[in-house]
């Protein structure tokens, strides 16, 4: 039998992908010298949280293409042109890039409390301050409160991994991360929606500022009562974990920058992940410039069906979102995270093709809501897949860390697609863009074949504490 002393062997893959340092041997230690078992309980108040993270989450990304689906009305109260307006979507994603590993640090070394307390008080301020900004000569003051809800984003985008490994169970973590990425998607479809109805492009550019202070003023209101809800509702974790994982998790110390710095040079060593990252980052990519080019492509195709431009993308989302719910199902119950995550990029690629032919060779507008439903289903639902897998392939680094660079990824190839895609639709046709998307998204598809899939959080879960010491057994 096995020295006591000796640390757990999870296996020669994992003990080359998590490097054991002095931390870990101590947290082992500590396990060892148990003489009860670790007590896991999963609490009813997780949904509350879940929620609550949900609708806070919603009030931030509603905001990000709260401009740009509405640029004829922009431009004529501001008196600024297309570019600026694209400015008020760039922005969320140029903070985003510079702050997000730095702000994952951060958020390592403090609670899920605060970092939702954090976020959710940033969008409210960023949002009260747009209320001052319906005035001709107020873009500037606009997109100040616009950079400020973009900095709140940055702690808020990665926290569904985070939220669903400290609050639910083996059997519904995969599940909870997707509802949470439900909530950014949700966001979208409320800034595909609403502002085309709350903003009309009237002729009078006072009766546009008198509309722009209404949706400023809907909007800051709900922010202001969501974070209360937060500041005075919302809990870090649970009094007992959901998981023997989670158990793990509490007994680890606290991040440092020497740990921080040794945790991103773990996950970049390895080439299946880094991998996993950049194709990720394609596919997330391909979504968000899709959906940024979306109203161009649209009504190049169908003329003056602005509006329809925006009931297809809220089409799009809805479809996606619901396809996100239902893939956390799945891998919770069949585990298959490989074969989902290949399975779903390819269909992607169908899908984007499909829509193109569509787009070229039909007219009719019925049709297009239909190809909408099928691209989101998968283009759009890839996204939760995307992060649970991560999270599946890293434990147990930090799902900060894992989801801020998952985010990264997502928001640097959304900037390469929308500025390329974006010139071919100018320059060559729109035709050839929404080739340029299909051929990406194949690209990417092939990419994931070779990634090498390890089953570690789902190992790590699988396992009981014996009453005289630490060792692995399957429930």
């Amino acid at each position: 039998m096995e020295s006591e002393k000796q640390p757990l062997n999870l296996g020669k893959e994992e003990s080359r992908a998590v490097e054991v340092d002095q931390n870990v041997l101590r947290k082992n230690n500590q396990f060892e010298k148990k003489k009860k078992e670790v007590a896991l309980k999963v609490y009813p108040q997780r949904w509350y949280i879940l929620a609550l993270y949900v609708v806070y989450m919603i009030c931030n990304s509603s905001q990000w293409l709260q401009y740009s689906i509405i640029p004829n009305a922009v431009t004529k109260f501001y008196r600024v042109t297309n570019w600026h307006v694209n400015l008020t979507s760039l922005v969320m994603m140029g903070c985003y890039l510079p702050l997000a590993l730095p702000a994952a640090s951060f958020m390592d070394r403090i609670s899920l409390r605060w970092t939702a307390i954090l976020g959710s008080s940033g969008t409210a301020l960023g949002s009260c301050i747009k209320v001052f900004s319906a005035t001709p000569g107020g873009f500037y003051v606009t997109l100040t409160g616009q950079s400020v809800v973009a900095v709140a984003q940055v702690l808020m985008l990665s926290v569904p991994q985070k939220l669903s490994s400290i609050w639910f169970g083996e059997r519904e973590v995969s599940s909870a991360c997707s509802i949470g990425v439900f909530g950014f998607q949700f966001g979208l479809v409320v800034g595909f929606f609403l502002p085309p109805i709350l903003v009309s492009d009237h002729e009078d550019p006072n009766q546009i500022g008198d509309d722009l202070f209404k949706m400023f003023a809907y909007s800051a209101f709900t922010c202001s009562l969501v974070a209360a809800l937060v500041i005075f509702t919302f809990k870090a974790e649970p009094p007992l974990p959901p998981t023997l994982s989670q158990a793990r998790a509490r007994l680890a110390t606290k991040s440092n920058l020497s740990l921080y710095m040794r945790t991103l040079k773990r996950i970049f060593s390895q080439r299946s992940l880094v991998a996993l990252f950049i194709t990720t980052g394609i596919n997330n990519g391909c979504f968000n410039g899709l959906s940024t080019l979306l109203s161009q492509i649209f009504v190049n195709y169908f003329p003056g069906h602005e509006e329809t431009a925006g009931n297809i993308g809220v089409t799009m989302i809805v479809f996606g979102m619901t396809a996100s719910v239902t893939y956390g199902f799945i891998l919770d119950r069949t585990k298959k995270f490989k074969f989902l995550l290949t399975f779903i990029y390819y269909m992607s690629a169908v899908a984007m093709a499909t829509l193109t032919a569509l787009l070229v060779y039909c007219k009719v507008v019925w049709v297009m809501f239909a190809a909408a439903a099928f691209v989101g289903t998968f283009l759009c639902g890839f996204t939760a897949v995307s992060f649970d897998v991560a999270t599946e392939l890293t434990y147990p680094e930090s799902e900060l860390i894992i989801g801020t660079i998952m985010n990264m990824m997502s928001l640097l190839f959304t900037f390469a697609t929308t500025l390329t895609f974006g010139y071919i639709n100018e320059t060559l046709g729109y035709f050839w863009g929404n080739v340029g998307f299909v051929i990406t998204l194949v690209f990417g598809a092939t990419c994931t074949l070779p990634i090498k899939f390890e089953h570690k959080r789902t190992l790590a879960q699988r396992t009981k504490l014996n009453k005289e010491k630490c060792e692995f057994m399957k429930y």
